[in-house]
């Protein structure tokens, strides 16, 4: 067996990686948006725990409340936060979000 080196697709991660910190004039901004970015993975999640604990592991509702109510609780703080950072920087990744959203296959 040969080693594979994946470059063709390590290339643009890294060229798009530099175009973005190049693209912040300001590190606050890059700050900004990374901590959005942290934040919304953070609550996500949590819900896509919640329902692993309902459809797949199959518990009682009680089990997905007792989950997810504390954590949802403090993630939906910072959260909410975060969303003061919006306009300084925190819009790209809303931006990548919803191009990646929107460029997506249909479900079938």
């Amino acid at each position: 067996l040969r080693p594979r080196v994946f470059f063709n697709s390590d290339l643009p991660v890294m060229i798009a990686t530099i175009v973005m910190v190049a693209a912040f004039k300001n590190l606050a901004h890059l700050t900004n948006a990374y901590g959005f970015a942290v934040a919304t993975v953070m609550l996500t999640t949590s819900c896509l725990i919640t329902f692993q604990i309902r459809y797949v592991k199959q518990l009682p509702w009680i089990f997905c409340a007792l989950y997810f109510i504390p954590f949802a609780f403090v993630e939906c703080l910072f959260w909410g936060a975060s969303l003061r950072k919006v306009p300084p920087g925190a819009w790209v990744p809303l931006m990548i979000g919803m191009v990646l959203y929107v460029s997506r296959p249909p479900i079938r």
